[in-house]
């Protein structure tokens, strides 16, 4: 795991509320998501849609409690339900 997504994760347990323009570390919106529960490595994914229409899948580190965002080992992830994608592919993003 990346010295950042460590660093973030430690602020955020700490009740750090997350900032687009304070997060160092790569940031994805993901559209549509659900969660992709992995069994065998008894590990949670997120599954989603990015901006230009792709499936992406990440494992999950760190999830906010109102499950607007998640940390996984790679990236910042704003988590979006269908009806905020639905706005957000409408405004760009």
């Amino acid at each position: 795991m990346r010295a950042g997504i460590e660093a973030l994760i430690e602020k955020l347990q700490r009740g750090w509320n997350p900032d687009a323009r304070q997060i160092y570390v790569p940031q994805q919106d993901v559209l549509d998501w659900s969660w992709w529960p992995n069994s065998e490595a008894q590990t949670l994914f997120v599954r989603g849609v990015d901006l230009d229409g792709g499936m992406v899948l990440h494992e999950v580190l760190w999830i906010d409690r109102h499950l607007e965002w998640a940390v996984a080992p790679s990236a910042f992830l704003w988590l979006y339900d269908p009806e905020e994608s639905q706005k957000v592919r409408y405004l760009g993003g």
